[in-house]
């Protein structure tokens, strides 16, 4: 299957580029090509460069791709998405008389006339949509899903402030962070109010926000976005012990959409996580954590119905201690199969970025770099205390990782 999504990846980007560049070659003989043609030309490349956008659903069944292009009728950029069956690819493929296959459906959006339109796109565990943020006319990005069943568009928030992380189960499931809401209230009431005042104070304020008074992209709260979740169509800010949560990072949200992973910073760092953690280097600035801190994260599980909080390693994030893995991935909950866990244990582990840590204590373990982690354990079979970063090693496949100790790797 690998190989076959890796020829699919090479052979479609080499379509879609002979696509955009030949689109109209017949025109581009009859006339030069102008500042309109290339506003309009259709990119699978960000405005500033990197990878095309690509991505399979998750039961390998279609793959989307991503692509901009500037609307001059609309005076607005226009983001699409273009989901095909990875099945009728592979069949062009084999078959070269076989017609050029079509999308299944093109997501179009033009609904700002700055900014990426289509952001943080990704598909739905069950493969029926993607969810996406989409930046409206004000600038904000909303939460929206394209649903591939119904061939329909839907948006799911419309907060002033615009949504930060999300993770979506299905239409009457998700997670998202953004700004509380009598916050909102005080900011939408400060934008309307301002424009007929004599003089605006601006103590306190961006020089953003006093250079272009007028642009809702710098009329911006300075306090974090907080959780809010939506069970059953319902939004609600997520509460523990009456006071809000503030995720610090991407948002996993449980198959029965009732709990959410995230980081979030510990109350207080403990006086052992400064002995158990020290800085990878004697002298360095970071990675150094500090007993009685509040700038340490950890990973945690809310109960989105009751707002409580569990933390699951019991230590500090690989990164705030000074433990760097390179590319981080968003957190995701994985299926017992895929790490041999015995199938009558259900959803009992959890991918965060490069790291597995178990949920409760089970037969299996797992080996994370030299550390085996079970539920809050406390030491490991090496004498090291758990930390919440690494690679998975386990019974069918293995990760390798390192940790840096002064100038030696190991």
């Amino acid at each position: 299957m690998s190989y076959v999504r890796g020829k699919l990846y090479v052979v479609l980007i080499t379509i879609l580029g002979v696509y955009s560049l030949l689109l109209h070659a017949e025109d581009a003989v009859k006339k030069p090509f102008t500042v309109a043609d290339d506003i309009g030309l259709t990119l699978f490349l960000g405005p500033r460069g990197g990878e095309p956008q690509l991505s399979f659903s998750p039961d390998g069944t279609y793959f989307a791709v991503w692509s901009e292009r500037g609307r001059l009728d609309l005076n607005r950029i226009e983001d699409s998405l273009r989901l095909y069956r990875s099945e009728e690819i592979q069949r062009f493929f084999e078959n070269q008389q076989a017609l050029e296959p079509s999308p299944v459906w093109v997501v179009r959006r033009s609904t700002s006339k700055e900014g990426t339109i289509i952001n943080k796109w990704r598909w739905l565990a069950d493969s029926s949509g993607i969810a996406f943020l989409e930046r409206s006319a004000d600038g904000e990005l909303q939460l929206a899903l394209a649903n591939l069943r119904q061939r329909r568009i839907e948006i799911l928030t419309s907060v002033p402030e615009g949504v930060g992380m999300f993770d979506v189960l299905d239409r009457n499931h998700y997670v998202y962070s953004a700004a509380e809401p009598e916050e909102s209230t005080r900011l939408q009431e400060k934008k309307r109010s301002e424009p007929d005042a004599p003089a605006i104070v601006g103590t306190g304020l961006e020089l953003d926000r006093l250079l272009f008074p007028d642009d809702p992209r710098f009329i911006k709260s300075s306090h974090r976005k907080c959780l809010w979740a939506a069970i059953k169509g319902k939004h609600f800010a997520v509460k523990n012990d009456g006071a809000l949560i503030f995720p610090e990072g991407e948002l996993a949200l449980s198959p029965d959409g009732h709990t959410v992973v995230t980081t979030v910073l510990a109350p207080e760092v403990p006086a052992s996580w400064e002995a158990l953690y020290p800085a990878p280097y004697p002298k360095t600035p970071y990675g150094r954590i500090r007993a009685g801190a509040r700038n340490v994260r950890q990973y945690v599980q809310i109960d989105l119905r009751t707002g409580s909080i569990q933390s699951l390693a019991g230590a500090p994030l690989a990164e705030d201690a000074g433990w760097f893995w390179g590319p981080q991935g968003r957190a995701s909950w994985s299926s017992d199969s895929s790490m041999d866990i015995p199938k009558s244990i259900e959803r009992k582990a959890i991918t965060m970025s490069t790291t597995y840590i178990l949920l409760r204590p089970i037969t299996n373990k797992l080996t994370l770099a030299s550390l085996t982690l079970t539920s809050r354990a406390e030491t490991t079979s090496t004498g090291d205390p758990p930390m919440a970063g690494g690679r998975l090693s386990n019974k069918s496949r293995t990760i390798p990782a390192f940790r840096k100790t002064g100038f030696k790797s190991q």
